[in-house]
């Protein structure tokens, strides 16, 4: 019977935990997608094969899906994002700037060519502001890359 006590007062104080998070979180969810629009990578001719899928939700759990089948929502992994790394994450999602705000450059140079994934992000803010971008890493602000370095490890 001890047990099960401490069972129920574990699960009651990460529920707290998560209650308090989850108000210290600007967004509401946050979607994530790496993709290769490379046809030579893919079996198939202008088809996009998407590496990984997940989404956070405002309390910090993150669900990754299965990135054989992204679609099958039965396959999956989850982590819980400490209340630091969640910190970190609002530094940039939040509704004072916008995504595209982020992006330092958009054209690469005439001698220079990408062979890396591209990136998507959605995100759903609670004041029911959305925002969503499509970009690579290094055209990006050193501040968004340390977010999405820490997030990327995650994974």
């Amino acid at each position: 019977m001890n047990f099960l006590k401490q069972m129920l007062f574990v699960y009651i104080f990460l529920n707290i935990v998560n209650n308090t998070i989850a108000q210290n979180t600007f967004f509401e969810k946050i979607e994530y997608a790496s993709f290769d629009a490379m046809s030579a990578k893919s079996r198939h001719k202008d088809h996009i094969q998407i590496d990984l899928y997940y989404r956070i939700d405002k309390s910090g759990l993150i669900t990754i899906l299965d990135d054989d089948n992204y679609q099958n929502t039965l396959t999956f992994n989850t982590y819980q994002l400490s209340i630091v790394q969640l910190k970190k994450i609002n530094s940039i999602f939040n509704y004072t700037k916008h995504l595209k705000d982020y992006v330092m450059r958009k054209n690469l140079d005439n001698d220079e060519f990408f062979q890396g994934t591209y990136k998507f992000l959605s995100v759903n803010y609670r004041n029911g502001r959305k925002d969503s971008l499509c970009f690579i890493v290094p055209f990006m602000s050193n501040d968004f890359q340390d977010v999405y370095h820490m997030l990327d490890s995650v994974y």
